[in-house]
């Protein structure tokens, strides 16, 4: 959208979103105006060059130090340090 913040939404399920309204991470229905719902895309730069542009932090708009993670294995919605791998995702095109 156009202050930068995206939802997450199921490709399957449409009316579903990722969202963390009620603490851990979740994913269903949402309503437009909550924070915990929102993601903004954080550039990673310390990436090899071709990955510049691609590979991103998915932090959240509501609680900031929030990041969508794989540190434990499932993914997790936590506070990640930056060199967290875990939390650093590459976007690719199809």
């Amino acid at each position: 959208n156009s202050d930068g913040y995206y939802y997450i939404r199921n490709e399957w399920k449409q009316n579903e979103f990722l969202h963390i309204e009620n603490g851990p991470l979740e994913v269903g229905n949402i309503k437009s105006y909550w924070w915990g719902a929102q993601w903004i895309l954080v550039p990673v730069t310390n990436v090899p060059s071709e990955q510049l542009g691609k590979v991103f932090r998915i932090q959240n708009r509501w609680k900031r130090d929030i990041f969508i993670n794989v540190e434990v294995g499932s993914v997790q919605a936590t506070p990640a340090p930056d060199y967290w791998d875990s939390a650093k995702w590459l976007f690719e095109k199809q």
